[in-house]
């Protein structure tokens, strides 16, 4: 500050400039410097007869400020009085953590050229360190003082630049208390358990604001929380001198009846000169009354119930159904609804899936329960329907929501065709002894002829077996064989009574292999539908590929369950049997 005051003496005694060449510097303050305390990084720009331009890239800091100042100096040369300008550029920093910190190079663009300066470093120490030197400097310059003094000439520090016209070395003024605000807003005070309460987060500024870098919520205990779409937040309000923005907006769901704190909230902003700042909302105090006297566990909100299921299914065989819930309010606490259906059936634990939605401020979804059940006995069935008890916080009443009931036609359970052997051939009519009997009389030539032609009949019959055999055994076109497939299906036999996995996997690769022989071998990436068409498609009769599909959707059905119930792994593989036994049969 003392060359500025020198500056502006000397500028006071030339009417003509005369540039010098174009020059970039870039220093930091002398360390160490804390971990929370700002100091100061100058680029000071030389030589340029225009304004210059300079940028800071990012780094592992904070800018809190930025300010600029004109100096001009004059020197006597054998050619006369030079004139140089110098422009200053301050940043004021913070480092994010202690150690070392590397400030980058400015980009600079001065009179149409881009400058280059060096990096520079500081150390930061964990704790804070008292830095006096600031105001021994000012005490030793008389502009400092006189504009202590005085209060400055329209917050303006640089007297020199002031006189001049030039733009004046502006400090930014950090944002004082009570400019930027942020409020949390709750649409209601008090609620039932289960009913949404929206509790927005505005942000207040009496000073322009560059960005909002992220709100950090606060941990809402004793609730359900999700967040809703922003909707038209992104236009701001202006509200006796403050601007309004809403930057997020949640649903709340209580857990129980009692006080409700929704604790403080914190974002961070940036004003347009970089500087940053936190602020923090009020907490929220909520009452949650008791539902009123009712069924317990109701589903609170508005929602609809839904019952689905096959129409036709068949004893021994898996059927899906699906339950499902939407509507408004907490998807996450709605109840488990409770289908009835009949004892003798086998009915396993359901998955859950869950789709998110929002109609303005209203949060709400689907919930679907998937339930497999398996059928026992033939038959008309009729499923009562599904009641599930709701409570609308509006209307304040309980309501029992319904069902429609699902008749399900019930088929015989599918028998298994077992493999039977060949009949015995009959014996050839007449002994060997009455052959010889019969041929003595006619001769040699008679008896030659018999025997030829039982001769060429063995020979017909072994030729067959073998090609048959050959058929059985060897490669069939998909590259699998029926050998194979068998042998998978006596490893299955064997972990009937055991793991499932291990059961399932040699079951699935003897139906694959079933399918190849029969000529589909892309049966492991298709569906049971899809192997039987195409297996229709190359002769295979009808009986066979209906056989087949159906065990191949058991067996991946009953995988998937993951469950090693007994009568679960019998069942599989007697349909299993059931296909080997028809694709026996059609096979030459």
């Amino acid at each position: 500050m003392r060359t500025l005051g020198r500056a502006t003496f000397a500028a006071l005694l030339v009417s003509s400039a005369a540039f010098a060449q174009v020059t970039a510097k870039q220093e930091v303050e002398e360390g160490p410097v804390g971990a929370g305390d700002p100091f100061r990084m100058t680029v000071s720009v030389s030589g340029a007869e225009h304004e210059a331009a300079v940028r800071l890239p990012p780094g592992d800091f904070q800018v809190l400020g930025r300010s600029r100042s004109t100096n001009v100096t004059m020197s006597s040369s054998p050619s006369g009085m030079e004139t140089q300008r110098t422009e200053q550029f301050i940043f004021t920093l913070r480092a994010n953590k202690p150690g070392r910190l590397v400030i980058p190079a400015a980009e600079i663009v001065a009179d149409g050229e881009r400058l280059a300066s060096e990096p520079v470093s500081v150390e930061v120490q964990r704790e804070h360190v008292a830095r006096p030197r600031a105001e021994e400097e000012d005490d030793a310059d008389p502009f400092a003082s006189m504009l202590k003094q005085f209060g400055g000439f329209g917050g303006a520090t640089s007297l020199g630049s002031r006189f001049f016209g030039q733009d004046p070395f502006e400090i930014a003024a950090p944002i004082r208390p009570g400019e930027v605000r942020l409020e949390a807003v709750a649409d209601r005070k008090t609620a039932f358990p289960g009913q949404q309460i929206t509790v927005s987060f505005y942000l207040y500024a009496r000073v322009p604001l560059a960005s909002v870098n992220g709100l950090q919520p606060p941990a809402f205990e004793g609730a359900a929380v999700r967040d809703l779409p922003p909707g038209k937040r992104l236009a701001p309000e202006q509200r006796d001198g403050e601007a309004r923005v809403l930057i997020a907006r949640k649903a709340i769901f209580a857990n129980a009846a009692g006080p409700l704190v929704i604790q403080r909230a914190t974002a961070t902003v940036a004003a347009e000169d970089g500087q940053e700042v936190s602020v923090t909302s009020e907490p929220l105090r909520l009452q949650i009354d008791p539902l009123p006297p009712g069924p317990s566990n109701p589903a609170v909100g508005t929602w609809a119930l839904s019952f689905e299921g096959p129409s036709l299914a068949r004893a021994g065989e898996p059927a899906t159904f699906k339950i499902g819930v939407s509507g408004f309010g907490d998807l996450a606490s709605l109840p488990t609804p409770a289908p009835a259906f009949p004892k003798a059936w086998k009915v396993f634990p359901p998955s859950t899936t869950e789709t998110e939605t929002a109609s303005g401020t209203r949060a709400g979804g689907v919930r679907t329960w998937e339930l497999v059940a398996v059928p026992s006995g033939a038959g008309a069935v009729r499923l009562p329907p599904i009641e599930l008890q709701s409570f609308d916080p509006q209307t304040k009443r309980y309501a029992v929501l319904r069902s429609e009931p699902l008749e399900v036609q019930v088929g015989a359970a599918a028998t298994v065709a077992a493999e039977s052997p060949p009949p015995p051939a009959k014996p050839l009519a007449g002994a060997t002894g009455s052959l010889w009997r019969r041929a003595a009389p006619v001769g040699l030539v008679a008896l030659f002829f018999v025997a030829a032609l039982f001769f060429a009949a063995a020979l017909f019959a072994l030729l067959t077996l073998l090609r048959k055999h050959a058929r059985r055994s060897g490669a069939s076109p998909g590259g699998a064989s029926l050998t194979g497939a068998r042998r998978e299906l006596d490893a299955a036999r064997s972990l009937c009574e055991g793991d499932a996995g291990p059961f399932f996997a040699a079951l699935s690769r003897a139906l694959n292999l079933l399918a190849a022989s029969l000529g589909d071998t892309d049966a492991p990436a298709e569906s049971p539908q899809a192997i039987a068409a195409r297996l229709k498609g190359n002769g295979i009769a009808t009986p066979v590929c209906d056989a087949l599909a159906r065990a191949v959707e058991a067996c991946r059905r009953f995988a998937f369950l993951n469950t090693s119930d007994g009568a679960i792994l019998r069942r599989s593989l007697n349909l299993a049997e059931e296909a080997f036994g028809a694709a026996s049969q059609a096979l030459p």
